[in-house]
């Protein structure tokens, strides 16, 4: 059996095929692949998770500073998982020219019926840098212009499709 795929068919399947996308489950449980806002923002001094949730969606341009304290590295799980995702993306940069960082807010939970699990899926994704040189300034910066991308959850439409309404089109955003 040939099937014929268009690349944008491909790219959806790649996103569905790995249960541990950030696109599918964005619930940071016990992965280090994951940061909430909740715990981003307690790295930093006088940070809200609401500040920061109305900046994206205002699409305003951010920049915040998180100190890692190395020492203390084993003890703060918010450290290493910040740290984890720089150095995950240094290496996509490095072997794929690829700045796959991004922010999915607001998340929505939605049963998947055959496999008898809850979902936590973002309904947005924007788009953010991640940096740092922590030999030099000891800190990572996340940040966002205001001309990043913003774009709605290809899984969550896939999963739209496949198990509630196979003919969904996506909303038109450009108003």
């Amino acid at each position: 059996m040939h099937r014929d795929y268009s690349i944008a068919q491909l790219k959806d399947k790649v996103l569905d095929s790995n249960a541990r996308s950030i696109f599918i489950n964005a619930h940071p449980k016990k992965s280090v692949n994951k940061i909430d806002l909740i715990s981003l923002s307690s790295l930093a001094i006088n940070l809200e998770p609401l500040q920061i949730s109305n900046k994206l969606l205002s699409n305003e341009p951010f920049k915040y500073k998180f100190p890692i304290h190395f020492k203390n590295l084993s003890e703060n799980r918010n450290e290493r998982r910040l740290l984890h995702l720089l150095r995950k993306n240094v290496d996509f940069k490095n072997e794929l020219n690829l700045d796959p960082v991004g922010i999915g807010f607001p998340l929505i939970e939605i049963a998947e019926p055959k496999k008898k699990r809850i979902n936590t899926l973002p309904i947005l994704i924007w788009d953010v840098q991640i940096s740092g040189h922590l030999k030099r300034t000891g800190s990572i910066r996340v940040s966002r212009k205001a001309s990043d991308s913003i774009s709605i959850n290809p899984s969550l439409i896939s999963h739209i499709r496949k198990h509630y309404q196979s003919e969904f089109a996506l909303p038109n955003l450009s108003n």
